[in-house]
């Protein structure tokens, strides 16, 4: 009898090593794949402040092409209509 219990709890002491062994391992494998995760999600994010500031440079950028050609087209307009002064006093 006392060996049957004596088998039995080396049976269980091996189990639970094994159950505690095969969770550590699961730990780890878990860990290596969120710090994967977190790596991508870091990269993600670098990219799409990358992107973010992209926008805002083209926005900007924009707004100050409208600026410029609208001043541009006042200028050539007012250009023009000199000349026009011009020609038309020298035409009298």
């Amino acid at each position: 009898m006392i060996y049957i219990v004596t088998l039995l709890a080396l049976f269980f002491l091996i189990l639970i090593v094994y159950l505690l062994n095969k969770i550590q391992t699961d730990r780890s494998k878990y860990q290596s794949k969120l710090q994967v995760l977190e790596e991508f999600i870091i990269h993600i994010s670098q990219e799409q402040r990358v992107q973010n500031n992209q926008l805002l440079i083209t926005q900007e950028l924009k707004q100050k092409m409208k600026t410029v050609n609208a001043t541009l087209s006042k200028e050539i307009f007012d250009l023009n209509y000199q000349l026009f002064e011009e020609l038309e006093a020298k035409n009298k």
